[in-house]
């Protein structure tokens, strides 16, 4: 592992021991400041597999390809800097994704109509699920 001195870039600070414990420190008992997920919830993927949900460090100001990296900077966590986002609207985040029309909560992909939780509502209200609760709560 190099020292913290020498990194030059995020990739090589996210594999090392003091960024993963203070991130793991800093998201513990929060929730995601998007869709309110906790650590530990889960959530069915594309494929119907239950999957738990992680959190993540979000830093509100990004770097831009020229800026050079201040590590100690960087790894000043405070509610001025970063907020705490789920490993789904983390994603949806960085690839700009839309948030969800219908729960006005989760990005989504644009090749689809709206998020996973609210299309499985939506697909089981169309088809006269008795066990669907109304769209509208």
């Amino acid at each position: 592992m190099k020292a913290l001195e020498e990194i030059t870039n995020l990739s090589d600070l996210w594999k090392q021991p003091e960024w993963k414990k203070i991130s793991r420190e800093y998201v513990k008992d929060k929730k995601c400041s998007i869709c309110g997920a906790k650590a530990d919830d889960t959530y069915l993927d594309t494929k119907g597999k239950e999957r738990r949900v992680g959190l993540v460090v979000h830093h509100l100001k990004e770097l831009d390809d020229k800026q050079e990296l201040d590590v100690k900077d960087y790894m000043n966590l405070n509610r001025d800097k970063v907020v705490v986002l789920c490993t789904r609207c983390h994603y949806g985040l960085h690839q700009n994704w839309p948030i969800c029309k219908i729960c006005g909560i989760r990005f989504y992909n644009p090749i689809y109509p709206s998020c996973w939780e609210c299309r499985d509502k939506v697909e089981n209200y169309l088809s006269g699920d008795s066990k669907t609760e109304a769209l509208d709560e």
